[in-house]
Order: structure tokens, then C-alpha cells, then sequence
């Protein structure tokens, strides 16, 4: 079976320039280095950017070319198609007075390399910074040049690109001009798609979760956006989509999943003969015993496993920093809570039980209620690892040691707390 080919007919193309538009989109909003207050997408420009309180307003125009070994991008020139139509739309804006050049920032971002003529005014427009050879001064009188040269060839079509673009920027008063220029940046050798979502998940390594569930969040992140951009389009660009509205989902995203971020570790599902003898020494398997359960029986046989499980879980979270003694305090309030609705539903049952002919008897089957219903209740999670072995585990790891804290039998203080006194 042939693979399907690429028709030239394909928008393959222009679906992978929107999907740029709302990565690159996304990008810029978690810049916190030069942070802004909102974006647009397909208004203005590409992409627009509300600076905060008294920044410009910044217009993006983005250029992604599909590019390979075999189809290397040529760098940017002062005669490409790119500059002269982004030139164009601005000064179409700024002639019609809808945009103001001296409190505007323009940037044209393009996924083709440099320019490799230091003297193009492309180069000469290069972003600012240590070794940038930025100098708007000698990169205006040359486009201004450029455009005049572009303008008045017969050769090139009156409705091309550059012919267009040349005469949109001619139209523009010499300060109009001035301020554009000195205002414009063209930003080479942009990340691809690909590499765009690679910054992006860089960009929210720090914004929370863990490592296990980066992916996740990531994602969760990114299918967001991906809705408030849909949204932000079908309302035509009318409600920005807000700074403040992706840090709550980013707070909302991280938040759930760093409550369910503890990890699950394999463990044994069955005891050996060793454990289990080391096991039916403790306190826990006495108080079960002490209700009526067999030493030997399957209820018994469970509620081992799950002591092992919950224990070595536990032990492991606090060796690895997953969870202080803060976070098990209240995770064993939740559970003595929960037990003591049951233990002390069955007072009034324990003073009949008292005045019987067979008093233990009915501790016994007092016993066993309490235990089984505490064990099935709906039990709080610990930072949301809800694993059923974890609450019955630790409910036996409460009611375990010199000093339990909970028991099953009515009488479980005078049986199984040893008070200082005795020992």
C-alpha cells in the first residue's frame, strides 16, 4: 500500500502556520521575562501582545518554513517575500490610524536563517542585545531606498508582493516611518513547530508538578489553550485571552496534579512465611484476632498485606520527600475521625453487653462491626493517592505498637495500651 502523497493542493501549509500562530501564542504568554497582560491572535496581526501597565503593545508577524535536509531554508533577504508583506500590513494600520508606530513594537519572526549580507536592513533590525549589530539609523534611509528601487521596477507586478508592500510603506509620513523602523525587529532562525513545543514544555517545568506527571500537565496545559484559542477566534478576536486566566489554569492544573502525584511502587501481592510469622506478632493482627477473626483466615490474610503495602508506601514517600509528617498527621486525623463515628455509635450496645450472660460474646460481634465498618467507609486520600490498601493499611498501623490510637474491641484500651506504669 502507497502512502498518501502531498498534493499541491493541500493546506497542509497554512494549518501549520494557525497551529504556529497558537503555539508560538502560548509561548509568548509564559515569557515572564518581558511579561505580558493578554494576547490576540488573528486581529492586528499573528499574534498580538498586550503589554502590563504603561509597556507598548507588541505585533507579531510569524513566518514558519518547512524546511530539511534535502530543502534547506535560504536566509533572509532585503527583496523577501516575508518582510514586504508584513511591511505592508503595518503600514497599512498605521496609515489607516489604527495603529500608533511610536508605542507599537513590531517584530517579524521567521523560521529562515539570518541574513548572510551584514548590510541588509533585516540584519541591521536584529533583536537587541550584547553582540547585536542593531542600528535602526542606517536601517531606515536603506528600506527607505529599497522601497523606492522596488516601487519604480517595471519588471516586478504592481500587484505583487513587494510592489505592494513598497508602496504601503511609501505612504507613510517620515515620522510614521522613523518610528516603525526604529521599532521593528526581525527575528531569525525561530524555533520550528517542533522545537516551539520543546521551549514550551521547558517554560512550564517550573510552573509546577513533577516530573512523573510533566507529561500530563503539559498537556493539560496545551489542551486548554488550545480551547481558549478556538474560543478567542469564533468570537473574533473580541475577548483576549488573559495572562491571568492561563496562571489559573496552570494553578488548577498543578495543583490537582501534584494531589495525585504520589506514585504507586510494586510490591509483593502475597506474603512469604517469613513476614507473615513476624507479622502475627504485632499489635494489629492481636486486636483482629481478639474480635473473633481467625489467626489463619483470609480477613486476617488481607489485612497483613495491607499493613505491608501501606507501610512500605509511606516509608518510601517520606525517604523521597514526597510527603512530611504534616501530611500523615492529617491523613491519620481524617482516619481516627472516620473510626471514632463508628466506635462510638455502639456505646449504649456495650453497656448491654455488660450486664449479659456472655458479655464477651457480644464485644465480639461489637468488635467486628466497627471493624468492618470502618474499613469500608469512603476514606480520605492522602495528596490524592486513594488506593483502598492505603487507608485499611493504615487504620492497622493506627491500632498497631505499645500505644495504639484506635482498636476494634470495646475494651481495647485495658487489652493492648501499655501505659507507662506497665512496662
Amino acid at each position: 500500500m502507497t502512502s498518501p502523497s502531498y498534493s499541491e493542493f493541500s493546506a497542509g501549509d497554512s494549518m501549520l502556520g494557525y497551529i504556529y500562530q497558537c503555539e508560538y501564542a502560548l509561548y509568548h504568554l509564559l515569557d515572564r521575562d518581558n511579561p505580558a497582560k493578554q494576547i490576540s491572535i488573528e486581529t492586528t496581526d499573528d499574534v498580538v501582545s498586550d503589554g502590563l501597565e504603561g509597556d507598548p503593545q507588541t505585533l507579531l508577524q510569524l513566518k514558519l518554513h518547512r524546511h530539511n535536509e534535502e530543502n534547506k531554508a535560504a536566509s533572509l533577504t532585503d527583496r523577501n517575500p516575508d518582510i514586504w508583506k508584513t511591511i505592508r500590513v503595518w503600514a497599512t494600520h498605521i496609515h489607516s490610524s489604527r495603529l500608533d508606530p511610536s508605542i507599537t513594537d513590531f517584530v517579524l519572526m521567521t523560521t529562515a536563517p539570518e541574513p548572510s549580507d551584514e548590510r541588509s536592513f533585516a540584519y541591521l533590525l536584529s533583536p537587541k542585545g550584547a553582540s547585536s549589530k542593531r542600528n535602526p539609523l542606517i536601517a531606515l534611509p536603506r528600506l527607505t531606498k529599497l522601497a523606492r528601487e522596488i516601487s519604480d521596477d517595471a519588471n516586478l507586478s504592481d500587484t505583487g508582493i513587494l510592489k505592494k508592500g513598497a508602496e504601503a510603506y511609501l505612504l507613510l509620513k517620515e515620522d510614521q516611518r522613523i518610528n516603525l523602523v526604529k521599532n521593528m525587529t526581525v527575528v531569525t532562525s525561530s524555533p520550528s513547530i517542533i522545537g516551539l513545543r520543546k521551549k514550551i514544555d521547558q517554560r512550564l517545568k517550573a510552573s509546577g508538578g513533577t516530573d512523573e506527571v510533566h507529561g500530563q500537565f503539559v498537556e493539560g496545559v496545551v489542551g486548554w489553550w488550545y480551547g481558549a484559542c478556538i474560543s478567542h477566534l469564533h468570537g473574533k478576536g473580541k475577548h483576549p485571552i488573559t495572562f491571568e486566566a492561563l496562571s489559573r489554569k496552570i494553578a488548577e492544573l498543578a495543583q490537582s496534579l501534584t494531589l495525585s502525584s504520589l506514585p504507586a511502587y510494586d510490591l509483593d501481592e502475597a506474603l512469604d512465611n517469613k513476614a507473615m510469622d513476624t507479622l502475627r506478632t504485632r499489635t494489629f493482627v492481636r486486636q483482629i484476632v481478639e474480635v473473633g477473626y481467625r489467626s489463619g483466615g483470609d480477613f486476617l490474610m488481607s489485612a497483613m498485606l495491607d499493613f505491608y503495602k501501606a507501610d512500605a508506601h509511606r516509608k518510601r514517600w517520606i525517604e523521597e520527600l514526597r510527603v512530611d509528617d504534616i501530611d500523615i498527621r492529617n491523613f491519620e486525623g481524617e482516619l481516627r475521625s472516620r473510626w471514632r463515628i463508628y466506635f462510638g455509635s455502639v456505646e449504649l450496645e456495650c453497656d448491654d453487653c455488660a450486664i449479659s450472660s456472655d458479655p464477651e460474646s457480644g464485644y465480639r460481634k461489637l468488635g467486628q462491626r466497627i471493624l468492618k465498618d470502618t474499613l469500608s467507609t469512603q476514606s480520605p486520600s492522602l495528596k490524592g493517592f486513594d488506593a483502598s490498601f492505603l487507608a485499611r493499611g493504615s487504620y492497622h498501623i493506627l491500632a498497631n505498637g505499645k500505644r495504639p490510637v484506635i482498636g476494634w474491641h470495646p475494651l481495647w484500651r485495658d487489652r493492648f495500651y501499655k501505659r507507662e506504669s506497665d512496662t
